[in-house]
């Protein structure tokens, strides 16, 4: 290839470099507001509520918030019933509202409720800059839900670690009275 044709190819190359260098969601030194959409990192949460069913599904609420606190209640069939705190990196918090835009989160329905009973509910909220969107999953991957709720779900639980409070089978306990918690999230 001729020397003056490389030309237009590597400005090309250093271009797209630079392009996605921006887009990193751990890039510290672009503002929020270019690379994820908001103004307020403060007002950054989520929220994944889970409920019980006829069996024992573990029911419980996670929250994260943009500075990285984690905070979640085991309400039964848990590990740890009750309120428990941690905190993780905020690159992690990025990384799950980037994850968040992508599927496009905010143009999804409102509820996916399948015509069956005793399931779990699951209840997904993203929260920044004063708006909210919720979306309701019961029974949903029976119906016309996207799969990304889902994934959606697990991304939350990933992101939070709430692996170390739900426990594996024979850890679960029931709670021996009934656990509010309600009050202590942005519900």
């Amino acid at each position: 290839m001729p020397h003056f044709l490389k030309f237009p190819f590597v400005l090309a190359a250093c271009a797209i470099l630079v392009a996605c260098t921006s887009l990193d969601p751990a890039n510290e030194s672009a503002p929020a507001s270019e690379t994820l959409g908001f103004q307020d990192w403060d007002s950054v949460s989520f929220h994944l509520s889970r409920s019980i069913c006829f069996g024992a599904c573990p029911s419980y609420i996670v929250e994260i918030k943009g500075d990285g606190t984690v905070n979640y209640c085991g309400r039964n069939f848990v590990k740890e019933i009750g309120k428990r705190e941690d905190t993780i990196d905020k690159t992690e918090v990025k990384a799950l509202f980037k994850k968040f835009k992508m599927a496009e989160f905010e143009s999804l329905d409102d509820n996916y409720k399948a015509r069956v009973t005793d399931l779990p509910s699951y209840d997904l909220r993203l929260a920044y800059d004063g708006k909210v969107k919720s979306v309701h999953d019961y029974g949903g991957s029976m119906i016309d839900m996207p799969p990304v709720v889902k994934d959606l779900e697990q991304a939350i639980d990933d992101t939070a670690n709430t692996a170390q409070w739900i426990g594996e089978a024979d850890e679960k306990q029931r709670a021996t009275q009934r656990v509010e918690c309600d009050a202590e999230f942005d519900l």
